[in-house]
């Protein structure tokens, strides 16, 4: 699916740590010694996964509801009326079956926004749902699986902070760097942030393009994304002709194969989906089962440690039956749009910020402000027409 990508190099899938949300929140031994291992060092993977009782419901109700919008011919006149602006921007815009966008099709919203007391992002614009029940169950699906993907997402920076500062102390009982607090502020960051996008994407049967920076055919190619954190859901995979025809559910591929176990070679995460990356170049598909969010860290977190954490390197590959489709949902941790992408300590050891993956890093940082950087990202993919040109 992705020649020249790198999957014969994987190590097993046990690499991927995954834990209870009831560890992370109480910030366990344990859990602290995983997210260490995630996040720090040049062998980590910049992501972990964690389990959530009942998600497993949430997420089916999600796709449910996403996968008739979005692929639906019934519900044309829907996404027409949530149409976007533009690419990044509330609201939906693609055309599955035929898009070609870098970004392939997908409907944005700010979490941050439906919150109690919350208002617009100014910089991001009024959310935009679809009308009638079947929009207000799009919007209840979101808003339940958004509100579940905050709280792992919250944690998992409060503990990657607990796993820099362990990480601070090594190198400081190791050659003397000074121990500064840089890492422990990312979950305050991230609470006063006004924006909290989520992205239900849908990634369309044949559609690849080149890497060109490490080879390989992609949906997505490698990249680190800037900002903060990302959470993802376990994807749907679907037979893309059968869904565009009105199939629904039926059209649905491997739900009732788990991810882990004798069968699970034959899911397409087992070799394709999501795909995560070391800086020694092993790739390790996410494969997550269906009540685990992953969660990776973005450039702002590594440059804001100083380099303690890193980034999470990652693509999205197609599966080797070209008649399949991908939906999944991303939320996207941003810091408040004034903060600087520098690190928080002068004193930090720079140059493992110019540990660039082989200029993935180099890449996602865009700009002095999460503001700048943002708009140049958008500028850039909202000035990219639906053939990719």
């Amino acid at each position: 699916a992705c020649e020249g990508g790198g999957l014969a190099q994987r190590a097993g899938r046990d690499m991927l740590r995954v834990l209870a949300l009831e560890e992370v929140i109480a910030c366990t031994p344990s859990a602290k010694r995983a997210a260490r291992d995630a996040f720090c060092g040049p062998h980590s993977l910049g992501a972990i996964g964690v389990r959530v009782a009942g998600f497993s419901a949430v997420r089916h109700d999600l796709f449910a509801a996403g996968s008739r919008f979005a692929l639906d011919m019934s519900a044309a006149h829907e996404r027409e009326a949530c149409r976007a602006a533009a690419r990044i921007a509330p609201g939906w815009s693609g055309s599955p079956g035929s898009e070609r966008h870098p970004i392939h099709s997908g409907f944005y919203t700010n979490l941050a926004e439906e919150l109690p007391g919350s208002v617009s992002d100014t910089c991001f614009g009024a959310n935009v749902w679809p009308p009638g029940e079947e929009g207000g169950k799009l919007r209840d699906a979101m808003c339940a699986a958004g509100s579940a993907m905050r709280s792992v997402l919250l944690a998992i920076v409060e503990l990657a902070g607990h796993a820099a500062k362990e990480e601070m102390a090594a190198a400081a009982a190791e050659d003397g760097v000074k121990d500064g607090a840089s890492a422990s502020q990312l979950r305050s960051l991230a609470e006063a942030s006004s924006f909290l996008p989520m992205r239900l994407a849908y990634y369309d049967a044949g559609h690849e393009r080149d890497d060109p920076l490490l080879g390989g055919q992609y949906w997505l190619p490698w990249h680190i994304d800037f900002n903060m954190a990302t959470a993802f859901l376990p994807a749907l995979w679907l037979d893309q002709r059968a869904a565009l025809a009105g199939a629904g559910p039926a059209a649905f591929v491997g739900e009732d194969v788990p991810y882990a176990g004798e069968r699970a070679s034959t899911h397409p995460e087992s070799h394709a989906g999501l795909l995560l990356r070391t800086t020694g170049g092993v790739v390790v598909p996410a494969a997550l089962s269906s009540g685990v969010i992953l969660v990776q860290l973005g450039a702002f977190a590594q440059i804001h440690s100083g380099g303690l954490l890193r980034a999470a390197p990652h693509a999205v590959a197609p599966a080797a039956n070209k008649e399949l489709g991908r939906m999944t949902c991303g939320m996207f941790m941003y810091a408040p749009w004034e903060a600087r992408m520098v690190p928080a300590d002068a004193s930090v050891r720079t140059e493992v910020l110019r540990d660039d993956f082989g200029g993935l890093m180099s890449m996602a940082y865009s700009g002095e402000t999460v503001r700048e950087s943002f708009r140049q990202f958008a500028g850039y993919m909202n000035s990219v027409g639906s053939d990719g040109v």
